[in-house]
């Protein structure tokens, strides 16, 4: 995301920069020299000040042509930025459905979990009146289990779906400036 905003700006700036290739540039040089033999002259020092100025007159269409490649730049760089925060919105909206859906199997997993729990104490109870085996108190068991080991799974799950949701706010959070 960052990398898309940094080259949308460059893009922009390039633009701006091109846009003002026509203005003259001004450069300047000033130099002292030393000579140990002064010469006819008789000056040991010398200073040269060195003005230029240069005015574009006819480049050959090179000033337009750089100008529109920036523009062309600038307009696939807004592109990039535009479908990078669309995907980091749709990423967004795929990690909150995820919460939402893995929420609502960590509650239908929960109720499983009570559900079992409440079938073992019955065959616990018939299995102590004596009209239930062991192999049924066994099966309880192990359906009960089975409960629990999902709904702990699932709650695992939410975790995730949860870390998943703040990573993809802190993107779409990003996108956003």
């Amino acid at each position: 995301m960052k990398s898309a905003i940094a080259a949308a700006n460059a893009a922009q700036k390039s633009v701006r920069l091109a846009q003002f290739l026509w203005l003259p540039t001004v450069s300047g040089i000033a130099r002292e020299n030393y000579n140990s033999n002064a010469g006819f002259a008789g000056k040991d020092w010398i200073y040269d000040l060195i003005l230029t100025v240069s005015v574009p007159i006819y480049d050959r269409g090179v000033r337009y042509a750089q100008l529109h490649e920036d523009q062309a730049r600038l307009a696939r760089a807004q592109a990039d930025l535009a479908t990078v925060r669309a995907r980091a919105r749709s990423n967004w909206i795929g990690a909150r459905a995820n919460l939402v859906a893995a929420d609502a199997v960590l509650r239908q997993s929960e109720s499983q979990s009570q559900l079992a729990t409440r079938a073992q104490a019955q065959v616990d109870a018939s299995y102590r009146a004596g009209v239930a085996t062991s192999l049924d108190v066994s099966v309880a068991d192990q359906e009960k289990f089975a409960a629990q080991s999902t709904a702990a799974q699932a709650r695992a799950q939410l975790e995730i779906r949860r870390a998943e949701l703040a990573a993809a706010a802190g993107r779409l959070y990003e996108s956003s400036r």
